[in-house]
């Protein structure tokens, strides 16, 4: 299969652009947020990293990459420099970027999930799977880094913020990354206060409302004090590697299987 040298969905102009799905029908979407993710991450981390991924893999599959996506379901919503958005407006949105990817000719639309959670996944699930209803030539693949990767493998760990994402930023974005700021015994988090959690629920399910209330609540951080030692340029290269292939691997299987029905 040909490979585009060109992937990143912004910078095509159009006869490229139907040039390149004509050869390879997909299209990844970095879904990431605003986020706080401490003072040596900036707020973009998320979708940041989650391109880089996403244009890693398609360097290996062919198809294109969507700029990242920072329409985001509600999660660390109370902490400094949090964007979000109502569970009900990603899924709107999710659908109808689905739609327009589906009109130009797309046919495997991969939902890489940089940022998680269980708002932030059954927002962008639950569209997908009533889009790919809709739509029986399409498939949509809603997935996380960590399930992409083949399991213990190429993760650093340390959940939000910490030695994984830390390095993933790393690799997609060095200049943004920070490790002299931080600082294991900084453990208050800044929050907007007086804040309503019923704000953030439109359209979440009611077993993640406890998750959410449980979020906006939280006052403290715990870090992993070994961060900048973990998250290191090696082990950024590793894991972005890692998550790539495994990425491409599953994108190369929904792809033969849609091309098998032509």
């Amino acid at each position: 299969m040909g490979k585009q040298n060109k992937v990143r969905f912004e910078l095509f102009h159009p006869e490229e652009l139907a040039e390149a799905i004509a050869e390879t029908p997909v299209a990844y979407v970095p879904c990431g947020s605003l986020e706080w993710h401490g003072e040596h991450l900036p707020l973009g981390c998320d979708a940041m990293r989650g391109h880089k991924l996403c244009v890693e893999a398609a360097k290996r599959t062919g198809g294109v990459v969507l700029p990242g996506h920072y329409i985001a379901a509600p999660g660390y919503c109370a902490y400094g420099g949090s964007i979000v958005f109502t569970p009900a407006t990603v899924k709107r949105v999710a659908h109808e970027l689905c739609r327009e990817l589906a009109k130009m000719g797309v046919k495997v639309i991969v939902l890489f999930l940089a940022h998680g959670g269980s708002p932030q996944r059954e927002s962008f699930t639950e569209p997908a799977e009533e889009f790919m209803r809709e739509h029986a030539d399409v498939k949509v693949l809603t997935i996380g880094g960590g399930e992409a990767a083949p399991k213990g493998r190429g993760s650093v760990g340390g959940g939000h913020a910490g030695p994984g994402e830390t390095a993933e930023c790393m690799a997609a974005a060095p200049d943004a990354v920070h490790l002299e700021r931080f600082d294991a015994s900084a453990t208050a988090l800044p929050r907007y206060e007086g804040l309503d959690p019923k704000t953030y629920k439109d359209g979440l399910s009611p077993e993640a409302h406890e998750g959410l209330e449980r979020h906006m609540a939280r006052t403290q951080w715990d870090w992993d004090p070994e961060l900048p030692v973990k998250a290191t340029p090696e082990a950024a290269q590793q894991v972005v590697d890692t998550i790539a292939a495994g990425l491409a691997e599953k994108v190369e299987e929904l792809l033969a299987s849609v091309r098998g029905k032509e």
